[in-house]
């Protein structure tokens, strides 16, 4: 009964042909005052996942009512129930429009190229988040790292694909790099966390979602900035990196002249000690060649006596 006068207006102010789009809103707003009354849950969260559901609903009627006949006339005889025969028409029109054959052509073409595919099927990241949580025992929540390889490895331990692989290839030599780092400076230089490390493999985050965390998580209620600022920061903390690993690089080149020159000096020694025992060699031949001759003169002294 409340959402009548609201159905009204929009319908006066919208037009009939949105009917069913406004009915959608409203049923969103009705599911967001029910919770609200009834738990303390983010107002945002919840229409978020209304407009989730809502999108999935019409993305099914699509391709249950739309996409399955070849013509418009068949399209329009067979509507789905609970739309009206207006709304359905105006759909029909809208979906065989130009416009939007363009716009899905281009979303089928984009999901195409999607190189990084995920092991979760079905089940929400939030979900497997929330059950990782309760197995851990500890309270303790596994980190977006953590996250990713859980979401993108198979059973057997594997990555599911090559690109997954590469990522994960990344987040470790970056870690590893990083302790290494930190072995050898003092304990107050600047190290990148989970996050930082994170969006350097895989970019900055998108607006309205953050990565691995699933469905609900964003920039504000997890790190309670904005995407300019996690940008800003995120630019800073790569500037500090790349100054890192330049030092690092010249310390290594450094280290290696040293190893080199080493070397080389290793070789050096090891030419004299050949040349030394080659003298030690002549000189030991050469005495018996004297101990030869001196018995061979002792031998003849011998027979002429």
């Amino acid at each position: 009964m409340i959402l009548q006068p609201v159905i009204s207006l929009a319908i006066t102010t919208f037009g009939v042909h949105h009917l069913w789009r406004i009915y959608c809103l409203c049923n969103n707003l009705a599911c967001y005052t029910i919770t609200q009354l009834s738990y303390h849950v983010d107002k945002d969260f919840i229409l978020s996942l209304a407009s989730g559901k809502y999108r999935s609903y019409r993305n099914k009627m699509k391709a249950a009512f739309y996409d399955s006949w070849p013509t418009d006339e068949e399209k329009l005889r067979y509507k789905p129930p609970l739309v009206s025969d207006s709304d359905w028409k105006w759909l029909v029109q809208f979906w065989s429009s130009e416009a939007a054959q363009l716009m899905s052509k281009r979303n089928k073409e984009n999901r195409a190229k999607q190189k990084i595919h995920h092991t979760s099927g079905s089940k929400s990241f939030a979900q497997l988040r929330f059950e990782q949580i309760r197995a851990r025992g500890d309270d303790t929540k596994p980190n977006r790292i953590e996250m990713f390889k859980l979401t993108h490895t198979r059973r057997d331990g594997t990555p599911i694909d090559d690109a997954s692989r590469e990522v994960m290839a990344q987040f470790e030599e970056i870690m590893v790099a990083q302790t290494q780092s930190q072995m050898g400076e003092s304990s107050s230089s600047t190290s990148l966390s989970v996050d930082d490390i994170y969006m350097q493999v895989l970019g900055p985050e998108r607006h309205g979602r953050v990565r691995s965390l699933g469905f609900g998580a964003t920039l504000a209620s997890v790190f309670g900035v904005t995407k300019k600022e996690t940008n800003a920061a995120l630019a800073s903390k790569l500037k500090e990196t790349q100054e890192r690993e330049e030092q690092m690089q010249q310390q290594i080149q450094q280290q290696q002249g040293q190893l080199q020159q080493q070397q080389e000096q290793l070789q050096q020694q090891q030419q004299q000690m050949e040349i030394m025992q080659q003298h030690m060699l002549q000189m030991q031949n050469m005495m018996q060649q004297m101990l030869q001759f001196q018995q061979r003169h002792h031998d003849q002294l011998g027979q002429s006596l």
